[in-house]
């Protein structure tokens, strides 16, 4: 008998290893029941509505589809699962989130599987689970990515679904996840489905606005403007545009919708779309932002377009956006642009705010606007820093009706103090006592 190598040896192991694990393999998979991905009765009629055709069915195996009675089974399975009690939102400590609808890599002997589709059995099994949860962040985040993996492969079973729960804020997040799940993998179904639900469900229609438009954007930007232009005037345009214009952002193609806005031809529409435009630009380039909006000829859509920009980038970077105003040659333009600044710095960081405007060495006539700004940002939860402000405006009748006001204000909150600071305020007695007949 000729000797046998060790490497000879070897090979005969694994050969024989991997033909075990094989076996073992293909046996497992027999005992398993495919995963269909058949939509409901309900989905049905919502592809119905939107003149679609019915949905292409994937299956674990290509030999293997579903029957229209399975179809049905299916759907009746999904409605007998009880909808988690949303109504009673109870806090509690979350557990670790245990998601049993995803989709794994099972490893057999140290063989990867390939992941395995996410059917029907996984929507049923996911959906009673979070039925016998407690209702918390938790449960509703399970819900989600239950939903939302559902919608991959049977995006309207998965609406119908989502349009059933009858908490209107989860409705909401579920039925926007769906059509950024549908627009992601079914773009022209996403927004046939979306169109035809404009007049017979607004509300489904204005959630799935931004979501189809966002991955229209990536899409082809050119192609979602043509499309949102496309909705009519109004606000669901302006909803469009503006998921368009956050992809753009993103991307760092903002300057590419600047030439859009020729095709508008009322004043309001040209101002809607640059105060957008402003907005989304600011966000990563506010200077480019600022520096397109100050081209432009128009002195109201330059004004809303000016202003959305500053404000934006003061409520980022109130310490740039006051540096870089301070530069501006027009006296009347910088005022107008300190008074956004200010508001914006006041609202989140009202020291600092202070700060910089005691900088500039009020009283000063240049300086009443962003003062006056500044007292009624802060009038509601300091009155008291209010009313000392609101003395170093400089115009004697702005400061009159500037204290009147945060006095009227306060003495409906904290009448004692309030009425302690109008016995001494700088007014007429006429005016102490009307303020005095305010308290209540």
């Amino acid at each position: 008998m000729p000797k046998i190598t060790r490497l000879e040896w070897t090979c005969l192991i694994i050969t024989a290893t991997v033909l075990t694990v094989t076996f073992a393999v293909m046996i497992r998979r027999q005992q398993e029941v495919p995963q269909e991905q058949e939509t409901g009765q309900a989905g049905d009629d919502l592809q119905a509505m939107s003149g679609q055709s019915e949905s292409r069915v994937t299956v674990q195996d290509p030999e293997i589809a579903p029957s229209d009675a399975e179809s049905r089974e299916f759907a009746e399975r999904v409605r007998d699962v009880p909808k988690p009690d949303v109504a009673h939102l109870t806090p509690s400590t979350p557990n670790a989130l245990v998601d049993a609808a995803a989709v794994v890599s099972n490893q057999v002997a140290g063989l990867v599987r390939p992941p395995r589709v996410f059917g029907t059995n996984d929507v049923v099994a996911a959906l009673a689970k979070i039925a016998a949860m407690p209702w918390g962040p938790a449960a509703e985040q399970l819900l989600q990515n239950t939903v939302g993996k559902w919608a991959a492969s049977d995006p309207a079973g998965a609406l119908d679904y989502a349009l059933g729960i009858e908490s209107r804020r989860v409705r909401a997040a579920l039925v926007s996840g769906v059509f950024a799940s549908w627009a992601k993998t079914d773009l022209n179904g996403a927004y046939s489905c979306l169109l035809a639900n404009r007049e017979t469900s607004p509300d489904t229609f204005r959630l799935g606005l931004k979501p189809v438009f966002s991955a229209a954007a990536a899409s082809s930007v050119s192609q979602a403007m043509r499309m949102a232009m496309e909705l009519g005037t109004g606000t669901d345009r302006l909803t469009a545009i503006g998921a368009v214009m956050g992809y753009a952002s993103r991307e760092g193609i903002m300057p590419s919708m600047i030439s859009y806005m020729d095709s508008l031809q009322a004043v309001g529409e040209r101002r809607s779309y640059a105060s957008l435009l402003a907005q989304n630009w600011a966000v990563y380039a506010p200077e480019q932002a600022v520096g397109w909006a100050m081209t432009l000829s128009d002195p109201l859509v330059k004004k809303a377009a000016m202003s959305t920009a500053v404000s934006m980038w003061a409520g980022d970077n109130p310490t740039a956006a006051a540096a870089w105003v301070m530069t501006l040659p027009d006296a009347e333009l910088r005022s107008q642009e300190m008074v956004q600044i200010t508001r914006s710095w006041a609202k989140y960081d009202p020291v600092n705010a202070a700060d910089w405007l005691l900088s500039m060495r009020p009283p000063s006539p240049s300086l009443d606007p962003s003062v006056r700004a500044f007292v009624g940002t802060i009038m509601n939860s300091n009155p008291e820093a209010a009313v000392m402000w609101a003395g170093t405006i400089a115009d004697p009748k702005i400061r009159n009706n500037t204290i009147m006001g945060v006095a009227r204000q306060w003495i409906t909150t904290d009448p004692q103090k309030a009425a302690a600071y109008i016995a001494t305020a700088p007014l007429t007695p006429g005016q102490r006592a009307s303020l005095m007949r305010s308290r209540p």
